[in-house]
Parts: C-alpha cells; structure tokens; sequence
C-alpha cells in the first residue's frame, strides 16, 4: 500500500475519465455508454461482461452497505461471503481460505508498520481435520474481523489530511461532484481502461473490474463522509460509525471477489488477497485526484500539490502511526489496534477450546482405545492450532 502512483497516472485516470463523460450521448443508458467507451479503446474483450463486472462490484457495494446499517452485520458478511462462493467448496478448502485470509489482513497490518505484538507470530494451522463446529468458528472470526477492524487496511489517514488541507470552497466542490452517482463509475471504467492497456499498476489485474467498482465506489463513499464530517454536516460520533461500515463492506466484497477469482484452486488464497487490498489502497490514492479534472486543470494541479504535501509528510514521519489525524488516529490509537490484540487472543482460545472438545466427543462415540488415543493427539495439536509458533 506503499507504492505511490505518479502525477502522470494520476492524471490520465482523470483525462480519460472526462473523455468518457463527454462522449456519453443523453440518449443511451449509463451502461451502453460505458460499454461503447471501453470497445472503442480495448481489443479483443467482451465489453458486456467487463462493464456488467464492473457495475456489479458497485451494485454490490451499495447492497451491502445498505443491510450492514439496518441488520445484523455479521450474519450479512458471512451470507455475503457464502454467495460470492464460498459455500460451493469443501469443508477443507473454506476453512484453509478463511484461516489465509485471516493471515492475509495480519500481513498488511504489519506492513504498514503497526504495532501488532505478539499478534504478528501467530500462525493459524491447517492441516487438522475440519469439522462443522470449527468452520463456523472461522466463518465467525473472519465476520467479526471484517465488521471490526476492515477500517484499518484502507488510507483514512491520508485521506482525512488531504481534504483537510484543502479549505471548504473546494470541499463543497468535490462533495457536489461525489453526489453525482455517475461519476464512480466513470471513474472506475477509467481505472479499468486504462489497466486493461498496461499504463496502470499491473497489481490491478488482480482486482477485475468487479474489485475496481468496489473500490472505486468506496473511495467515493468514504470521501463523502470526511467531507460532510469537516464541514460540520455528520455529528462526530456518526462519522467514525460510518467510516467504518464502508470499509467493512469494501473489504467484505471484495474477499468475494477473490474466492470467485480463485475459481476451485487453494493455497493461493493469500498472495491473491494481498494483491486486492494492495489494489484497494492504489485505488484511494488514484480517485482522490480524478476529481480535479471535473473542474479544470488548474484546481487539477493544485490538488496535486496538496497531495503530495500531505504524502511527502507521512514519508518523512517514517513511524505509519505518526500520521494518524484526528477522527481516524483515536480510534487506531486507542481503540483499533488494542482491540485487534484481544480478538487474535479470543480467536486462539475459543478456537482451540472448540477443536478439543469436538475430538474428545468424536473420540467418546468411536469408543476405540486405538482411536481415543489419536483423539487425543489431535487435540492436543488442536489446542496449539491458533498458538504463536517461535
């Protein structure tokens, strides 16, 4: 999440961006526009499914933001995650997806430089026999994850720094611009073009043009919150509850779409997941400029300008945590990152306490000497499952 994108990318993501707008006719819909756009600059694609990909990763979003703020959230993020594909594997292979994707959230959190502790060493095994009961336990774990701590893997910070750089005339602007709904996916089609010719960060293959809607559509939504949030217009208790949901929703979808672009391989689960929540911060920092080029070039540059101010800034901070702002460093500080501690220490005893009462059970209605005595070793191992190996 690192890799900082060049002022020239930047600013092709916004021209073609503004391309795409200008050609679309009053007289088609959003979609046929956007599929006339993307044939017209990639060859040899089936322009339908790339834009009906892409629209989905953005209807998806909205769906599930939508349920996540009136039902139960965990009870959504597992269905979610069920429908993406899930469901259709084995035993075996959700739980070692889940228990790497598990491993995936914890390699990014310390590559940003968080300080996770003992949590860094944990390794989740899978290699035992899965059972219904432990399933569920990781299903639950990765809910749980995903609706607490999601808003940890994005670029609040920096996004919170920027708009605060740059005065509320342009603010009143850029949310006037991000209320138009078409807009995110002008922005995205320009993204997914622009990949598809090999001028964008080749990680984003990674993503489809799904994962591209979502992210997209994320930046764009969580944009709308710290602006409304700056200018006064969401109480400051809403806005970190908001943050949030929609991090916890992108972040949701978006492991959707790496269990279907997994198809039925596993043991890769981990590198693909990393590729799209590297894609996922790429894609903040790219859209938190394309707006310029919906006014005009000289605003274009000196939101640049701001930018770079404000990456230049966590740069030289060099310690990641140093940089957090108000609303968002609070919460990392004293709330996101002593509550990640807790819940790897819960996943491991509730998770290990489960697995050896499940063996000792199976073990009781075998009633075999020679297998009680195996029971008993799988337990054993079981019990150190979610320990943290030296």
């Amino acid at each position: 999440m690192n890799k900082k994108l060049s002022e020239k990318e930047i600013k092709m993501v916004g021209k073609l961006a503004a391309e795409i707008k200008r050609e679309a006719s009053d007289k088609l819909s959003l979609e046929e526009n956007m599929r006339i756009s993307l044939a017209s600059r990639v060859e040899g694609i089936d322009e339908k499914k790339e834009i009906d990909e892409l629209c989905s990763g953005i209807h998806d979003f909205d769906q599930l933001l939508g349920q996540m703020e009136t039902d139960g959230e965990k009870a959504m993020i597992i269905e979610t995650l069920e429908r993406s594909g899930l469901s259709q594997k084995s035993m075996k292979e959700q739980y070692t997806i889940l228990a790497e994707g598990m491993e995936a959230f914890k390699a990014d959190l310390a590559a940003k430089g968080y300080d996770l502790g003992q949590v860094k060493d944990v390794v989740i095994k899978k290699d035992e026999e899965v059972t219904e009961e432990g399933l569920n336990a990781m299903k639950n774990a990765m809910a749980e994850y995903l609706e607490q701590f999601a808003l940890l893997h994005g670029e609040q910070e920096v996004m919170e720094k920027f708009f605060r750089s740059i005065g509320e005339d342009v603010l009143e602007k850029l949310l006037e611009a991000y209320e138009n709904d078409e807009e995110r996916y002008y922005t995205a089609l320009a993204i997914h073009i622009l990949q598809l010719q090999g001028e964008l960060e080749p990680s984003l293959a990674g993503m489809g043009a799904r994962g591209i809607g979502v992210s997209a559509a994320a930046f764009i939504e969580s944009a709308k919150v710290h602006i409304k949030g700056i200018l006064g217009r969401i109480p400051k208790d809403e806005i970190m509850t908001k943050l949030k949901a929609i991090a916890s929703t992108a972040l949701t979808v978006l492991v959707g779409v790496a269990i279907v672009a997994l198809a039925y391989e596993t043991g890769k689960f981990f590198a693909l997941l990393m590729t799209i929540i590297f894609g996922y911060g790429i894609i903040g920092t790219i859209a938190s400029l394309v707006v310029g080029f919906l006014f005009a070039t000289a605003m274009a540059d000196a939101l640049y300008g701001l930018w770079e101010d404000a990456k230049e800034a966590a740069e030289e901070a060099k310690d990641y945590m140093t940089i957090k702002l108000a609303m968002t460093k609070i919460w990392m500080r004293e709330e996101g990152i002593p509550a990640l501690k807790e819940f790897w220490e819960k996943l491991k005893e509730k998770v290990a306490c489960l697995a050896s009462a499940i063996t000792e059970a199976g073990a009781e209605e075998e009633e075999r000497p020679e297998g009680h005595g195996m029971e008993r070793k799988m337990a054993s191992e079981a019990e150190r499952g979610m320990a943290a190996e030296a």
